[in-house]
């Protein structure tokens, strides 16, 4: 058997002479062998056979359609077109009009014909699609096998595509101008996966200062506007050392349930105007934090607590700071002490208590995760958190741990795929 189209009349004359008298020969490729390499052959004296080729092969052209170099990202946006742009390439198929499909699933997303003009022909296609959901998309372009195709599973493509949020949003309401304050959300700022709406009361309604109601805040607080229309945009809500009764009733605090219960993101932060301080013990927001109030607790300030994960909170996406586990547990014990806490009873049965103070006085829920409806809430029982970025940058070490902590609690509240 000779193979291929190159120069064969010089392996043809070293063949052997002893061969018989006459004797088939295959040959591959024997179209594309030139009409005098055979002639040179049988005018030889070096070969004294005659030769009878063989043709070997169906004598119709090779008929195939298939999905090729697929281009499309690996990662998209929600609420944000993706393109999916591919080759068909077609053999032996002129004339057709040839259906494709693009699936998810088994849902049919789009589709389109294309009309094949020649045997050998290519033509890119690109389908577009918008998701709506975050999380793993997995897709599907196909074409129906034609007549005469001996290769089919080359008409389909599956692929996939990971959907996140565009920016995570973000409300943040801070009852006073504190440290805290400035230290929540500058960690949030600085992140760009993340559009910060942000409101700082300056005074209450009852201070006396001679300071009209009006400038409450640096902007006039839309109460309306915010939870009545624009909550349900938002993926996260921080309240921090926010009291509502200086300035609205529970009918507002109802929409912030809802908010939840439909798949929002609630934190509560500790402060002298949180959690049962705060009143909250009595509201309709009792039902949805991670932690049970009577009414009594006591915000208290002067002590000296060390955060000391518990055993969820040490592989808790929250809450892992360092990948390797001793590494983790060694950055928490460099944790510096915080200096205040409020009281409440417990974490609740389903929550999860992801830390806890020791001041000598035996330990009290610092840090509690939990899930209410379709969404998820975070209690942390102090406003001395920023303590953990400022006393950090003054002993020359790196404030990454808090902003890392604020961060992943963000994911988690807003549901990433990858803080689950």
């Amino acid at each position: 058997m000779i193979c291929g189209s190159t120069n064969s009349a010089p392996v043809w004359r070293r063949s052997d002479r002893t061969l018989s008298p006459s004797f088939p020969l295959k040959a591959e490729g024997l179209d594309g062998i030139a009409n005098g390499e055979i002639k040179a052959v049988e005018d030889s004296n070096s070969f004294p056979l005659p030769i009878f080729p063989v043709g070997v092969g169906e004598s119709q052209g090779f008929i195939d359609i298939r999905i090729a170099d697929v281009r499309v990202p690996e990662f998209a946006f929600r609420g944000r077109e993706i393109k999916v742009d591919f080759a068909v390439e077609a053999y032996g198929l002129a004339g057709k009009t040839i259906p494709i499909y693009f699936n998810r699933g088994q849902n049919l997303l789009s589709s389109r014909t294309i009309n094949i003009d020649k045997d050998a022909f290519t033509q890119r296609v690109t389908f577009g699609y918008t998701p709506k959901e975050i999380g793993s998309h997995s897709f599907t372009l196909s074409i129906p096998p034609q007549s005469g195709e001996q290769i089919t599973h080359n008409n389909q493509q599956d692929f996939r595509v990971e959907v996140q949020r565009d920016k995570i949003r973000v409300l943040t309401l801070s009852g006073a101008p504190s440290w805290n304050y400035r230290f929540l959300r500058m960690g949030l700022k600085q992140d760009p996966s993340i559009d910060l709406v942000s409101f700082v009361f300056l005074r209450t309604p009852t201070d006396s200062v001679d300071v009209p109601d009006s400038q409450l805040s640096l902007i006039p607080f839309p109460i309306d506007e915010l939870f009545l229309e624009e909550l349900k945009n938002f993926d996260v809500v921080f309240m921090d050392d926010f009291s509502y009764r200086s300035y609205f009733n529970t009918r507002y605090l109802e929409r912030v349930r809802d908010f939840v219960r439909d798949g929002g993101g609630l934190a509560m932060l500790g402060g002298v105007r949180s959690f049962d301080s705060g009143g909250y013990g009595e509201s309709p927001l009792r039902e949805v934090v991670p932690v049970e109030m009577d009414g009594k607790g006591a915000y208290q300030k002067g002590r000296s607590l060390r955060a000391i994960p518990t055993a969820s909170g040490k592989v808790h996406p929250i809450t892992r700071l360092l990948p390797d586990p001793k590494a983790n547990e060694e950055a928490w014990k460099r944790m510096p002490a915080l200096t205040t806490l409020n009281q409440v009873l417990r974490a609740k049965g389903e929550a999860l208590l992801m830390a806890g103070s020791d001041g000598g006085g035996g330990e009290s829920p610092l840090l509690t995760v939990g899930r209410y409806g379709k969404g998820r809430t975070l209690a942390l029982m102090s406003d001395d958190l920023w303590r953990w970025n400022f006393i950090a940058v003054g002993v020359k070490e790196s404030p990454q741990n808090h902003l890392k902590l604020i961060r992943q609690a963000v994911r988690w509240l807003a549901q990433e795929p990858s803080f689950e």
